[in-house]
């Protein structure tokens, strides 16, 4: 029963699609979350309503649960938009289906566009869904009239989903149902078949907290909604529209950047809070993972204070996310930006493991973070060498935040080094030599290579200038450098190297010491040819870890020219020996640009 005591209104609470379109008109409110589903999850639906259609068309099919509260007429929907938007999309198509066979669609266009009448008694038609997030507005009227955008690529990615929606259920009804009294018949079945449950509440705060006790174990929504939610339920409903401007800033920037809520979010609380009780029946190992960030946020609230002021807590959350961004896509005046670069050169631009530690030393000063970065990128690098899986990197950086949160002096950066740092170094660095002498194109993808080849080039023409090592190398990884093979990749003579046969001089040509960085103009005019006429065009290249291969040029005595020779051979014919002996020399070199010792 219903009164106006009640928190919960479970009147007429059993909706098909006709009875539900037919009567209400609905509301997703601004401060929900845009429309997400992508043609995966249409599809699904569909395919579920189609098997349950196939298996018994007298048969309803439950669809879950939609919570609304009331507001000027309209049911503001708090649960359940993405399934009415998808809904509403579906009787578009169906509609526009019926009118392309010419058969009449007016049933399916009153659920779609319903008539009305105003505070001043005109009748007027409304959408029997609106959707008030912003640039996403106009997209059902669009949807209804048929004027799809032929191009969708400045629009909203919300926007933009609606569209590629509608055509997708208009795709897949027409073929799964070609015959047209079939998909009569289906289109019957959607509408007076299908049904939820509709829970109505009061006012907002009610509607919220249904929403939470439906999904608070985290499986019905993913965290991320679950945690707006719990913001939402904060704060007084005046305040709902600076909450969402907030809450729609940070979602932007995460659409901007391409990642993955998610994944910012567990780094974030990882980053910031002491997470060691997150876990009930084991001690805490890696980073919070999503099933445990409902509970964890749910019990730690003395941490996060989000009850107390969600408005600051999700303005620390958008200032987490523009550190997150800087240190992804370091601009000029990032400190550390060579070191940050250098980590994705080497490791693509997917790679995150590292932004957890690196967000938790918020407030460092300059240099303290400048350390931390060349530091990370030396860990990095030798994960690479050493094969590191993921999970075990992943554990290390999220095990190092809290301590990475205490330090504020260089003191207490060189004892985190120390404790830290320098014994993960000395336990690879146990297996370095042997897994650095195996290395090439076969175990590393080219862009690795291409890394590591630049970043000792890079070293090498520095120290010979006498000048620090910048460790910029933005200029070497462009594709005007290339990797070139000193052994030609296609050795039609394996003796000329000092090779039994092919096998053998086929496993040599890809190991690094094989390989040198070299201009792509110079590439292409020395081609397969022999390492005496090759020696001509590596004379010629700017990088003197390439040009010393033909020999070595020393000025005066104990200059840094001189110096630099130390690190370095050079060779006068090219076989088995000097390859092997050029990956020793690159396996010494290493030490010195990565700083291993």
């Amino acid at each position: 029963m219903s009164n106006n005591d009640s928190t919960i209104d479970v009147t007429n609470a059993k909706k098909t699609i006709n009875t539900c379109f037919l009567s209400e008109h609905y509301v997703v409110p601004p401060f929900q979350r845009e429309y997400v589903w992508a043609e995966s999850e249409i599809e699904l639906l569909l395919n579920d309503l189609e098997e349950a259609y196939n298996s018994n068309k007298q048969k309803e099919y439950f669809l879950g649960t939609m919570v609304v509260f009331e507001k000027d007429g309209k049911k503001q929907l708090i649960d359940g938009q993405q399934r009415m938007t998808t809904f509403f999309l579906i009787l578009c198509a169906i509609s526009k289906r019926y009118e392309d066979s010419k058969s009449n669609a007016s049933a399916f266009q009153q659920l779609i566009n319903t008539p009305v009448v105003d505070s001043e008694g005109n009748t007027e038609n409304r959408f029997t869904l609106e959707l008030q997030y912003e640039a996403s507005t106009d997209c059902l009227a669009n949807v209804w009239k048929g004027t799809i955008p032929d191009k969708t690529d400045s629009l909203s990615k919300s926007s933009q989903r609606i569209y590629e929606g509608f055509e997708t259920i208009q795709k897949k009804l027409n073929s799964d149902f070609s015959d047209f009294d079939e998909y009569k018949r289906f289109a019957s079945y959607f509408i007076n078949k299908v049904v939820f449950i509709q829970i109505g509440a009061n006012n907002m705060a009610d509607a919220l907290k249904i929403f939470e006790t439906i999904n608070q174990r985290g499986k019905g929504l993913n965290p991320l909604d679950l945690l707006k939610n719990m913001l939402f339920m904060q704060i007084k409903e005046d305040t709902f529209n600076k909450l969402n401007d907030k809450w729609k800033q940070m979602i932007d920037k995460l659409e901007e950047m391409d990642e993955k809520p998610l994944r910012f979010l567990r780094y974030y609380l990882t980053a910031t809070y002491d997470i060691t009780n997150v876990s009930k029946d084991k001690d805490f190992q890696g980073i919070i993972k999503e099933d445990d960030i409902y509970r964890w946020l749910h019990d730690n609230d003395n941490q996060c204070m989000y009850k107390a002021d969600p408005i600051r807590f999700t303005d620390n959350l958008l200032e987490g996310l523009d550190r997150y961004k800087e240190y992804l896509s370091p601009s000029e005046t990032t400190p550390g930006r060579d070191y940050l670069n250098n980590i994705t050169f080497l490791m693509g631009n997917s790679f995150r493991l590292h932004l957890v530690s690196l967000m938790a030393a918020k407030g460092w000063e300059t240099s303290l973070f400048v350390g931390l970065c060349r530091a990370f990128e030396t860990i990095i690098y030798c994960s690479v060498v050493n094969d590191v899986k993921s999970n075990a990197l992943e554990k290390l950086f999220s095990s190092w935040c809290p301590k990475i949160r205490k330090v504020q002096t260089q003191e207490d950066f060189d004892s985190f080094y120390a404790q830290n740092i320098k014994p993960t170094l000395a336990n690879w660095n146990t297996y370095y030599y042997q897994n650095f002498m195996g290395i090439g194109l076969g175990k590393l993808q080219r862009y690795k290579i291409k890394a590591i080849l630049a970043r000792m080039t890079k070293y090498i023409d520095d120290s010979r200038n006498g000048g620090k090592d910048s460790i910029d190398i933005r200029e070497l990884i462009k594709s005007k450098n290339e990797i070139e093979h000193i052994m030609p990749q296609s050795c039609g003579n394996p003796q000329l190297y000092g090779f039994d046969d092919q096998t053998e001089c086929d496993m040599y040509k890809n190991r690094l010491g094989n390989l040198t960085l070299l201009e792509k103009t110079l590439n292409g005019t020395i081609g397969n040819d022999s390492y005496d006429s090759k020696c001509a065009g590596y004379d010629n290249s700017a990088f003197y870890l390439t040009k010393s291969l033909n020999g070595l040029v020393s000025f005066g005595n104990d200059t840094a020219i001189n110096r630099t020779n130390a690190l370095l051979k050079s060779w006068s014919a090219w076989n088995q020996d000097s390859i092997n002996q050029r990956q020793e020399m690159l396996y010494n070199l290493s030490k010195y640009v990565w700083d291993i010792s």
